[in-house]
């Protein structure tokens, strides 16, 4: 199989769109907490999540702090991305 078909299908499966909407929440809120709420699951379970996408990705999408935490450029650059996907899903 391509490799890049393979990326791409691992990507577009629902286990890979709910942690693409987790990172949009995240990153709206700019807090795990606060998106842990919304989506009615654990801190640890959202932080879980984006670590997960991280490591997938290979590249550091917020910038922890002690109070705050902030995207990193990865991560704005990566944003734009993640809404046109789960836009398309929604119109799908």
């Amino acid at each position: 199989m391509d490799p890049l078909r393979e990326v791409r299908n691992r990507l577009l499966n629902g286990w890979q769109l709910s942690k693409l909407y987790t990172f949009e929440v995240a990153a709206r809120h700019q807090s795990f907490a606060l998106a842990a709420d919304e989506l009615s699951l654990s801190p640890s379970a959202v932080s879980h999540r984006i670590n997960q996408l991280e490591e997938e990705l290979g590249v550091e999408l917020f910038a922890r702090g002690n109070k705050r935490m902030l995207l990193s450029p990865a991560g704005e650059h990566f944003l734009g991305y993640a809404l046109k996907i789960l836009s398309l899903a929604e119109e799908a």
